[in-house]
């Protein structure tokens, strides 16, 4: 999937059993996305009940603070309009805050990419 197109919300749907029963390493994580998501009438709910949390510190800082794990797609609405399909690309923000999130709570990072998902669709 791409984490910031248009069908962004089917993974964090696909994820929560995963989530919630802690595969693939036996421990509940939670996947995260936008705040504004999170105000809108009914997928907020969603979310929360798909163990979807907002991505931002204060609700990182709670969740690892207490040795919980997260799942983070880095970017945003930014690089989705960036995102081109005759090309692989990773972005990343100037500020990687939640690198020094994991290094303070000792929490393991592992990155991954799928090449590929951003020629699903094209413009």
């Amino acid at each position: 999937w791409h984490p910031h197109g248009f069908v962004s919300y089917v993974p964090s749907h696909l994820m929560g059993g995963h989530a919630i029963s802690g595969r693939p390493h036996g421990k509940e994580w939670f996947g995260t996305c936008i705040p504004l998501l999170f105000n809108l009438p009914g997928l907020g709910e969603i979310f929360t009940c798909t163990n979807a949390r907002p991505v931002d510190r204060k609700t990182l800082e709670s969740i690892l603070s207490q040795g919980g794990s997260v799942a983070i797609q880095p970017g945003g609405v930014k690089e989705q309009e960036a995102t081109r399909e005759d090309q692989e690309q990773a972005f990343f923000p100037a500020k990687l805050g939640f690198i020094r999130l994991a290094i303070k709570y000792g929490t393991p990072l592992m990155p991954l990419y799928l090449f590929g998902e951003n020629q699903l669709y094209k413009r």
